[in-house]
């Protein structure tokens, strides 16, 4: 079928174009648009278009409108019936505008009768009811909108014989109307509960992560507390009473710092001052006979890390390389940037490192650590050099790009 909009060329166009046909003539048919041009992209159980949402629905209405229209008034004019273009055009737009109109009442009744079990198959029977009602409100509108303007067809033919026609016509069309309001607003809620399931599925995954590292770092902090009271107790049987109390204090600021409420990631600039506190205590334990050397780039200090993960390659650094020995040693701990790479190297002018040597808890756990953060984008390895060198390498990631 094709649809005929109003005409001013007599009775008998203005009835043709309501759908019936005028005494001693054939009904004209009309042409059904795909009512699946009409999309509901709210999906959060909202009725209410905004004035962006409402814009593109009066502009696909009015689209589809005119394309309706110049259809019929092609096939008038390959058939050599009267017609003119602009009633036709205006009359189309209305019929569209109207079942703009219903939209958001079908986006409610969608929304308060989804489609997916449980209740699906008594949603389903609700929705044809629905779908019965939201065609004859539509029709009753427009067939009022038109005697609004030709008031001569309440008496010919009447508007119960222009009613049942319009509903003969284009009962079809509304149902497809209603169907595809429907349709588009279950595809899009099913995208947006997928939507929704994915980005809870991410956040779960996350606070998994942040958990884990966690507990990492919670497995950590007991064995640097276990070794710095070893060093207290060492001095304080060595009567350096003094150097043990230092201990002591710098171990106070170490572990607020450290068991604090912090971040699972902080800058490089706050892991240095954490180190700072660290190697307050060494050079407590040492006094001058240890060199510390600290050589952070301005350009890595704004890196992200795993809080307290360079704590066991420089303790490392004391326990097994300059403490060893009684000689005056050097520990250096650098950090830069290259390109996309974060490089932290922790070295000392010790023994080096023995062949048989195997990571201790303090070197498992931060493996543990990186890989839970970083997944198998990073390194942590020795390097040649005199003394021993570790390195490790991350990716770059800042506060701004994180």
């Amino acid at each position: 079928m094709r649809r005929c909009a109003p005409q001013r060329n007599g009775r008998g166009g203005l009835v043709s174009a309501l759908g019936i046909a005028p005494r001693g003539t054939a009904a004209q048919d009309g042409v059904i648009i795909p009512a699946d041009r009409f999309s509901v992209n709210d999906v959060t159980a909202q009725t209410r278009a905004t004035p962006g949402r409402t814009a593109l629905y009066t502009g696909a209405a009015v689209a589809l409108g005119l394309l309706s229209g110049a259809g019929s008034y092609a096939t008038s004019a390959m058939q050599n019936e009267a017609a003119r273009l602009f009633p036709m055009l205006a009359w189309s737009v209305a019929a569209w505008l109207v079942w703009l109109l219903l939209v958001p009442g079908i986006v409610e009744v969608t929304r308060r009768l989804p489609l997916r079990s449980p209740g699906a198959a008594r949603n389903t029977v609700l929705h044809t009811l629905a779908m019965i009602g939201f065609v004859l409100l539509h029709e009753l509108l427009y067939v009022g909108l038109i005697v609004a303007f030709e008031p001569q067809i309440l008496t010919d033919p009447g508007v119960g014989l222009v009613l049942t026609a319009r509903l003969g016509g284009y009962a079809v069309l509304g149902a497809l109307v209603y169907v595809g309001v429907v349709a588009v607003e279950h595809l899009v809620a099913t995208n947006e509960r997928a939507r929704r399931r994915e980005i809870e599925a991410a956040r779960l995954e996350t606070e998994l992560a942040e958990a884990r590292l966690q507990s990492l770092a919670t497995q950590l902090q007991p064995h640097f507390l276990f070794n710095t009271l070893n060093t207290a107790t060492g001095l304080l049987r060595e009567d350096r009473n003094e150097a043990a109390a230092d201990v002591l204090v710098h171990l106070g600021d170490l572990l607020r710092d450290s068991l604090g409420d912090r971040p699972t990631l902080v800058t490089v600039a706050d892991e240095r001052d954490t180190i700072e506190r660290y190697l307050a205590i060494q050079r407590a334990r040492f006094g001058g006979r240890i060199d510390i050397e600290l050589d952070f780039d301005d350009d890595a200090l704004g890196g992200l890390l795993p809080h307290f993960v360079l704590q066991p390659l420089v303790e490392n650094a004391f326990r097994h390389g300059v403490g060893e020995t009684s000689q005056r040693g050097t520990v250096t701990v650098r950090a830069r940037r290259e390109k996309s790479q974060l490089c932290l190297e922790v070295h000392d002018t010790g023994p080096g490192f023995h062949a048989d040597a195997e990571d201790g808890t303090g070197l498992r756990s931060t493996r543990a650590r990186l890989r839970q953060a970083y997944g198998d984008d990073w390194q942590l390895g020795p390097m040649e050099a005199d003394g021993a060198l570790v390195r490790m390498v991350l990716p770059y990631r800042s506060e701004l790009n994180s």
